[in-house]
């Protein structure tokens, strides 16, 4: 059993009631919502999206631990401007004026 099936299964002992397993297993969560998990999952990534979902639904924060090491040693660069500002501000009635339309 992979680590995220022991933790979904930890957090659904933890804040949820077994209802039913006929097609799927149905957990009634300590909030009120009903919460569903496959008995038979076709998808290979089910664990990881099922644990995902049950953490946002109980209001659970994920911890992700940055790695120091990784970190750059010089900051990025300040966002630059997509485009930049034009120079001067262009008074568009004088130059409509100018062209004489």
């Amino acid at each position: 059993m992979h680590a995220e099936q022991r933790e979904l299964e930890r957090l659904l002992a933890e804040h949820g009631e077994l209802m039913r397993t006929t097609k799927h297993k149905v957990y009634l969560l300590d909030n009120g919502q009903m919460f569903t998990v496959p008995k038979s999952p076709s998808d290979d990534r089910w664990a990881h999206n099922a644990l995902e979902t049950l953490r946002q639904v109980l209001g659970i924060k994920r911890v992700v631990r940055k790695n120091p090491a990784r970190r750059r040693k010089n900051p990025p660069p300040a966002a630059l401007h997509r485009f930049d500002p034009p120079a001067h501000r262009v008074d568009w009635k004088d130059h409509l004026r100018r062209i004489k339309l």
